[in-house]
């Protein structure tokens, strides 16, 4: 049997070897790690599904309400459209991007411009 790590490991190489994260749009793979690492601190282990509400109160603890706007408000989109469902890290990072997708292109902002810094903890 998989220790918890060993297993969060695995799931993260899987889920890393995608399009979404390999040909992913908007955040780089650095960011991609750091939405991963915050959100297996509250994905369920057995279900491997976090509830988005919780990220969203971290994210306001964190300050990034203001530090990083544009992306807290796309977490509270997220959130308020999967209610109470919780998700996996596939589909949190999938719908994240969609949601960043028209953002970015209204600030005229292109992949080539990301910040080399995560998005919410520096």
């Amino acid at each position: 049997m998989l220790t918890r790590k060993d297993q969060l490991e695995r799931d993260k190489k899987a889920v890393f070897a995608k399009d979404i994260v390999t040909k992913n749009p908007i955040f780089s793979q650095q960011h991609i790690d750091e939405f991963y690492e915050l959100f297996v601190l509250y994905a369920d282990n057995r279900t491997r599904r976090a509830d988005v509400k919780d990220i969203v109160s971290t994210a306001k603890t964190l300050g990034m309400d203001n530090k990083y706007k544009i992306i807290y408000d796309a977490l509270v989109t997220l959130s308020n459209s999967v209610e109470d469902e919780p998700i996996d890290f596939e589909t949190f990072i999938t719908q994240l991007t969609a949601i960043m997708v028209p953002n970015c292109v209204s600030f005229r902002v292109t992949p080539m411009m990301r910040p080399a810094a995560g998005p919410y903890l520096h």
